[in-house]
């Protein structure tokens, strides 16, 4: 029996899935897509997802024989299915794909074990591939883990797009929109917005500050709520705290697909995704900074072309196909060790 090839996602797709569509153009063979819901936020399934993390992985790793190859969209799904793999020392086991390695070093006995999983798993020959989001992200890797750059492929992020957001209409007020959960500084905005500026919409689950007069904060805006939340901004806003680790690309993108410029603070992966001055603004961290970003964007004519800028961007650059067209060909080429 011929062995099949296996896309790995951790939220539910369209049957006609851009990606999908992109890799089986690149491998010139049908995929199959296996969900393992983790991005639920509500309820008791804000707890349960995390044996997703585990209960997925591990059923795929009973049926690994009938899979020749194996893309893992979301990276934890895949290092988990790589342990597996790793800890019973299985043989003729998939070839692995793993997108979007993002790891931030933690402190103390959770952060020593949190680094030993992460080690064990990136450094096994289980792993093909691991695709990362920028070339600075590949030297850093190879680097602290201590493998060879081959092991590492370096691509630009892409979404779908979603033209069902679009609309001319604005909003009785402007307003501004902060989004993400990974590496932000939302103290830095927090202590930088100007008292007099229009009200800004802070999204992140994980959140504990209240509201102020001017901010406002979502702890539970997902999905499409937060999408349609974007569409309305005057602009998105992602203060990152770290400047080495791979942070914002979703928002930047999703930012663009609305036509929507970017306010950011300085990244080694941010000029990969905002072209400054034209898609974006990327400013060092300082109040004086953000107030002049801000009223950068008052000059009606600046800030129209910075939207035409950006979705142009999108379309050019950042399509979920050309990822999926992308990722395909690194997931059949030779395995770097």
């Amino acid at each position: 029996m011929d062995k099949k090839k296996l896309i790995l996602v951790g939220n539910t797709v369209d049957e006609d899935w851009p990606f999908r569509r992109g890799v089986e153009k690149a491998t010139g063979s049908p995929w199959d897509v296996k969900v393992c819901v983790i991005n639920q936020y509500n309820g008791i399934k804000k707890y349960t997802r995390f044996l997703t993390y585990f209960l997925g992985p591990m059923a795929l790793f009973f049926q690994r024989k009938r899979y020749s190859h194996i893309i893992s969209w979301e990276q934890f799904l895949g290092l988990i299915t790589v342990f597996f793999l790793r800890l019973f020392h299985v043989k003729n086991p998939p070839q692995i794909t793993i997108m979007a390695l993002i790891y931030k070093p933690k402190k103390g006995l959770i952060g020593r074990v949190f680094e030993w999983f992460v080690r064990y798993t990136v450094t096994s020959d289980y792993v093909h591939k691991i695709v990362v989001y920028s070339q600075s992200e590949v030297d850093y890797y190879a680097d602290y883990f201590g493998v060879s750059k081959d092991k590492f492929a370096t691509e630009l992020l892409g979404v779908a797009d979603r033209p069902d957001l679009y609309s001319d209409a604005q909003p009785e007020e402007p307003y501004y929109v902060a989004a993400g959960r990974s590496n932000r500084d939302y103290a830095f905005l927090r202590e930088a917005w100007p008292k007099d500026e229009a009200p800004l919409m802070i999204i992140c689950d994980v959140e504990k500050s209240e509201d102020t007069a001017n901010i406002k904060y979502l702890k539970n805006c997902h999905g499409d709520e937060y999408l349609r939340l974007l569409a309305g901004a005057r602009a998105a806003l992602v203060p990152l705290q770290s400047e080495k680790f791979s942070s914002g690309q979703l928002v930047f993108l999703q930012s663009a697909m609305l036509g929507k410029p970017v306010i950011t603070t300085p990244n080694d992966t941010v000029p990969d995704y905002i072209d400054q001055g034209r898609t974006g603004l990327i400013i060092p961290k300082t109040p004086e900074a953000l107030a002049q970003a801000l009223d950068t964007l008052r000059d009606p004519e600046t800030y129209q072309q910075m939207c035409r800028n950006a979705r142009r961007a999108f379309e050019d650059r950042f399509s979920l196909f050309e990822l999926g067209r992308r990722v395909g060909t690194h997931a059949l080429r030779g395995a770097g060790k």
